[in-house]
C-alpha cells in the first residue's frame, strides 16, 4: 500500500512538472501560437483577391 502511494506521488509530481514548466515554455515564443495583423492580407480580403498560396 505504501509503495502504491509513493508511485502515485511520483506520477502526480511528474504531471505537475510537465504542466507548469514544459507546456508553457512551448507557448512562450513569439512565432508560435500568436496571431499577427497583416494589412496586406486584410486588403486581399476586402478586394476578394486571395492568392492560392498556403504558408
Amino acid at each position: 500500500m505504501k509503495r502504491n502511494l509513493i508511485y502515485l506521488g511520483l506520477k502526480v509530481t511528474a504531471f505537475l512538472l510537465l504542466l507548469f514548466f514544459l507546456i508553457p515554455a512551448g507557448c512562450g515564443f513569439n512565432t508560435v501560437g500568436r496571431m499577427k495583423h497583416s494589412p496586406a492580407l486584410m486588403e486581399q480580403y476586402r478586394e476578394k483577391t486571395f492568392s492560392k498560396q498556403l504558408s
